[in-house]
């Protein structure tokens, strides 16, 4: 039996076909589907959460704007929120329900949603948590709370200590609430500095790069 995939990876692939403007067909939505269901824990103290592969440990695991996840906590449950976020996005039926559930049962006692801990890669998980939030249509006052939480961590440079940038600036677009446009409003001078900036690997600065420009744009439109 050979390893098994990185999930990781699978996240990324399906994410980033998902935030591109080509058609999905209703086959492949119910493959992807199966694929990350089968990634979930069924039993211990991990019931609920997605299972990282060897492969997400041996080459550290990537949000999707890039930044690394170097702790096997912060891989867990970045990784659970993103698959969890995922499966609400490409369809609701009983057994995804159901599986959503599991995973934010799961997350729901972790520091960072109980305490809004934010030490160290708590700040990745609680960014990824709130991104997964975002979606289930049932938390808008933990969505609330948690740009709240972003505000409190604003520095002189126009960022968020602690928090990843990037992935911060990612979820901040997708909320859309008077709050989260406030931050990027913030945010806007470092994110027009950072406009210029590369990374190695290009298609995370090409990720990084349409952020910026849609920040930008809602920026340039008065819409932030």
């Amino acid at each position: 039996m050979g390893r098994e995939p990185s999930l990781a990876q699978l996240v990324d692939a399906i994410s980033t076909r998902m935030a591109s403007d080509e058609p999905i067909s209703g086959s492949l939505r119910s493959r992807w589907t199966a694929q990350l269901l089968e990634r979930q824990v069924d039993g211990g103290k991990q019931a609920g959460a997605f299972r990282p592969s060897s492969a997400d440990f041996a080459e550290p695991a990537r949000l999707f704007t890039g930044e690394v996840l170097r702790t096997k906590l912060a891989t867990w449950t970045c990784l659970t929120a993103e698959t969890a976020r995922l499966l609400k996005l490409l369809g609701t039926s009983p057994e995804t329900e159901a599986a959503c559930d599991r995973a934010a049962s799961w997350l729901a006692p972790q520091c960072f949603s109980v305490d809004d801990c934010i030490v160290g890669e708590c700040a990745h998980s609680f960014i990824a948590n709130l991104r997964f939030l975002n979606v289930t249509g049932s938390n808008d006052a933990a969505v609330t709370k948690g740009i709240g939480r972003i505000r409190q961590q604003r520095n002189e440079g126009g960022r968020w200590d602690r928090f990843p940038f990037y992935y911060t600036t990612l979820v901040l677009l997708e909320v859309r609430t008077d709050a989260a446009r406030n931050e990027l409003r913030f945010a806007m001078p470092a994110l027009r500095r950072a406009r210029g900036r590369r990374t190695r690997d290009p298609a995370y600065a090409d990720r990084r790069l349409q952020l910026i420009d849609q920040a930008t744009s809602l920026a340039d439109l008065h819409l932030l």
